[in-house]
């Protein structure tokens, strides 16, 4: 039971057979029921149009003279006795031969169906049935609007056809046991009343069951429909739940498919095959994980790639500095270089480098981990700017290139850590005054903005943006300038160009304080934006005092 399909598999079949087999069963008992009550009413108009006819007779004989001829052409089907008793209670005429000249009540005949001949009575039709599919032997009348039907008394169930009763079954008349109490049925819905209903109180029996007879007259024609039917319904219940089952079982295996490809794909990104994807063949909760399968998976094959490209570039960034150490330092010791100010000095610069990079390598760990530390405090948009500037005055006026701030007063003040925040500008100014050449122009602007990222329409914000007027940067190499050890120009050596860590560090510093940062570039230069959220505040309440930032003149 650990396959979800053998689950799916057995609470289809479960679901299938309760519903096909009460559906079944169900059918099989209204279709029994409604049977034999048309069987039923279907009776008692035969013996009312009976009655009807020998009443005709009566009238055109004048008497029950050969009558017997007439019964005998009624005996058919379940119809196993016929006998007429005249208006003093003495059968004239017994298909079974045997009590004619007896009185009704002595041959074992209580319910009859009277004969009326121009609304007088002339006489007592009595029927007798054999056993039918739903119950056994029982006589039948009818009386005005009712249809009445004998059932056996209780003492009466051990009781068999007499040995010298002819084929049709039929009782003893004179035997005490023959005596039957009945039961009244509606014919057409309506109730017993009148001298019929009265003389027969008192008379009413327990509608007790015989057992079917397997007399030759019991009705043949009735078990073999029922009979047909039941096999009907268990051939369709049987042929519907095959049907079903066959459903469920490929229905199950294609709600199984995309799971079992999704465990074979998992297992092998498990054992280091990052390529793998699964198909994705639906829009629904499965193909929704199937796509989450292959984003994770290739969100892990990235992660890889850059993990070995990241290796890759530390070992050649830390290769390089650690080779002119070497060899510096071998030279000085062969006596090839002296071991003066000027080569320790560049030994120097490059164990500088070596730990400008671990240090740049060990703070984008931290923001790649969420570890980074940040000594929040309130600041002024303003304030920042003018420290960047001026931090990197001396810089733009030696490669002649002019410097501007634009950042209004009354900006929405920031939460932050103004160390990293200056650096994040620090960084930027860095590209943008080693790209931009001499004449050129770096702006440095701050101004407030709402978020265009998704975020709620009451989130608001300041926007930075370093702009240069260098040549630009390709279209190609836009949308890799955050990644680590990324130059847009491979040609420029690392002295020249940087580590390539900068805006990586950057854009950790910016995400870790909620924002977010992106680039711009044509021919006319380069922009580099990022979006700070800024620091709620209530309607009326006064801007509160911003500090850690440090106030400078502004450099043009």
């Amino acid at each position: 039971m650990r396959s979800i399909g053998l689950r799916l598999v057995l609470s289809f079949a479960a679901v299938i057979l309760i519903g096909v087999g009460g559906v079944a069963v169900l059918a099989g008992r209204e279709t029994t029921s409604e049977f034999r009550t048309y069987l039923d009413r279907g009776r008692a108009l035969f013996v009312e149009h009976m009655a009807g006819s020998i009443g005709q007779y009566y009238r055109g004989r004048g008497g029950w003279s050969g009558v017997e001829l007439l019964l005998q052409g009624w005996l058919r089907g379940p119809v196993e006795r016929l006998a007429i008793a005249d208006d003093t209670g003495t059968l004239v005429a017994d298909t079974s031969g045997r009590d004619v000249g007896q009185s009704a009540t002595a041959a074992g005949f209580d319910l009859g169906t009277p004969l009326l001949v121009d609304g007088e009575r002339v006489g007592t039709l009595y029927v007798m049935l054999g056993g039918t599919p739903f119950r056994g032997p029982h006589a039948i009348a009818v009386a005005g609007t009712e249809a009445r039907s004998s059932l056996p008394r209780g003492d009466d169930r051990d009781r068999r056809p007499d040995a010298a009763a002819p084929a049709g079954g039929a009782e003893s008349a004179s035997s005490p046991r023959g005596r039957l109490g009945w039961a009244i049925q509606p014919l057409n819905g309506g109730r017993a009343t009148g001298e019929d209903a009265g003389a027969s109180r008192g008379q009413l029996a327990p509608a007790a069951p015989l057992a079917r007879s397997t007399a030759p007259g019991t009705s043949s024609a009735e078990a073999s429909f029922l009979e047909g039917m039941r096999q009907a319904l268990v051939l369709s219940a049987l042929g519907a739940a095959a049907v079903a089952l066959l459903l469920s079982l490929l229905l199950t295996r294609y709600l199984a498919r995309p799971l079992r490809e999704l465990a074979l794909a998992a297992r092998r990104v498990a054992a280091g095959d990052l390529g793998q994807r699964v198909p994705i063949r639906s829009r629904d909760e499965v193909g929704a994980l199937a796509a989450a399968f292959n984003e994770m998976a290739a969100s892990l094959e990235r992660g890889e790639a850059a993990r070995r490209n990241l290796v890759a570039d530390v070992a050649h960034e830390l290769k390089t500095p650690l080779t002119v150490v070497e060899g510096t330092v071998d030279a000085m010791l062969d006596g090839i270089y002296p071991a003066d100010q000027e080569r320790l000095q560049s030994i120097r610069e490059e164990i500088a480098l070596l730990n400008k990079l671990v240090a740049d390598l060990r703070e984008l760990s931290l923001a790649d981990a969420g570890g980074l530390r940040l000594e929040r405090e309130t600041l002024e948009p303003a304030g920042l700017v003018r420290r960047a500037v001026s931090a990197a005055s001396t810089r733009a006026q030696t490669r002649g290139l002019a410097l501007v701030a634009d950042a209004p007063e009354g900006l929405p003040l920031l939460e932050g850590d103004t160390r990293r925040l200056v650096q994040v500008l620090a960084n930027l100014l860095d590209n943008a005054l080693r790209y931009t050449p001499a004449g050129g122009q770096v702006t440095v602007s701050a101004a407030a903005a709402p978020a265009d990222d998704g975020r709620p329409a009451p989130a608001s914000g300041v926007r930075f943006a370093v702009a240069d007027t260098g040549p630009g940067i390709p279209a190609a190499d836009l949308a890799h300038i955050f990644d680590r050890f990324y130059r847009a120009d491979p040609s420029r050596a690392r002295r020249s160009g940087g580590s390539g860590l900068g805006l990586a560090i950057a854009r950790g510093y910016v995400e870790a304080h909620g924002g977010r940062i992106w680039a711009e570039s044509s021919s006319a230069g380069t922009t580099v934006s990022f979006w700070l959220p800024a620091l709620p505040s209530a309607p009326g309440d006064a801007a509160p005092q911003a500090v850690g930032v440090a106030a400078a003149p502004r450099h043009a």
